[in-house]
């Protein structure tokens, strides 16, 4: 998995529709990039834990939207890459942490990679 990958990711699954008689939307990763979607009519579930355990375990994303309990819907992600949230009431990224290392770079190639970063986010 690249990290170029999981933005694409996260643009798909940020374009899905929260269906009105679900609470939480998770998203069951068979690889890096194909998904299962489990509609939860409750915030938890033990089903779902342990789907959780397995993800982590194999390095697999995961991802979910939630209901808050002011009634609106936020994106979470996290893999090998990238911790993500995003408000779809407020349109605006919550978090977005990269792992993406670059302690092994040169300054210049530092610089280059904070660039294109920053453009990709420019453009979510």
């Amino acid at each position: 998995m690249t990290y170029e990958q999981s933005l694409k990711n996260i643009e798909t699954l940020k374009s899905l529709v929260m269906p009105l008689d679900a609470h939480q939307i998770f998203f069951d990763f068979g690889n890096f990039t194909e998904f299962k979607i489990i509609l939860l009519k409750n915030s938890e579930s033990e089903d779902i834990d342990d789907i959780v355990r397995d993800k982590f375990r194999s390095k697999l994303p995961l991802a979910k939207i939630l209901i808050t309990k002011a009634g609106y819907e936020i994106l979470y992600y996290q893999d090998a890459f990238i911790s993500y949230r995003f408000d779809f009431a407020t349109n605006e990224t919550l978090m977005h942490d990269s792992k993406e290392s670059f302690r092994k770079k040169s300054a210049t190639e530092l610089a280059l990679a904070i660039d294109k970063l920053l453009a990709k986010l420019k453009n979510m």
